[in-house]
């Protein structure tokens, strides 16, 4: 009878500590980190770049090619890129919101080999954030994948991606 007595002592405490626990997990729910380099996620933050990773990726914010949307780094005109005036492409426009090296390059690796499907969601989100505008162009198309390697990989990342574009 005494050690159940001992056993109950302190019970309340015990309750809405675990209480209290359950409510921090299901607010800040743990394995919410930065897509980029695995930082935790704070709730302040607006998506899933911690903003050191945001700084880094969306540093080269500078001119872009109209027709094919490259990055014109350091290249002064307000034509068209080397690449676009030596061959036009079959489109009519491109768009680009990060240049492909360093984090830009790990998060999509991540994507397409990584087996990390969710990131279809704040990548889109990302490019939302960038100009990209579904509503401006008339078809978004996923790129079609050999079926063998749709069964190594499990999904499409071109059609999960277009699917969160909208």
């Amino acid at each position: 009878m005494r050690e159940e007595k001992e056993k109950r002592k302190g019970w309340p405490e015990k309750t809405a500590a675990k209480a209290g626990k359950a409510c921090f997990r299901l607010l800040f729910p743990e394995g919410i980190y930065c897509i980029s380099c695995g930082r935790p996620i704070l709730p302040a933050w607006e998506d899933s770049l911690c903003p050191d990773c945001r700084k880094v990726i969306f540093a080269n914010r500078g001119g872009r090619c109209p027709r094919c949307g490259r990055p014109m780094e350091g290249w002064k005109s307000h034509g068209l890129c080397p690449d676009c005036r030596h061959c036009l492409p079959l489109y009519s426009r491109g768009k680009t919101c990060c240049v492909y090296k360093g984090r830009v390059k790990g998060i999509l690796y991540d994507f397409k080999y990584g087996g990390k499907a969710f990131l279809a969601r704040p990548l889109a989100f990302l490019m939302a954030e960038e100009g990209f505008d579904p509503a401006a162009y008339d078809l978004i198309l996923p790129v079609p994948m050999a079926k063998a390697k749709m069964r190594r990989r499990g999904y499409n990342q071109a059609a999960l991606l277009g699917r969160e574009l909208g």
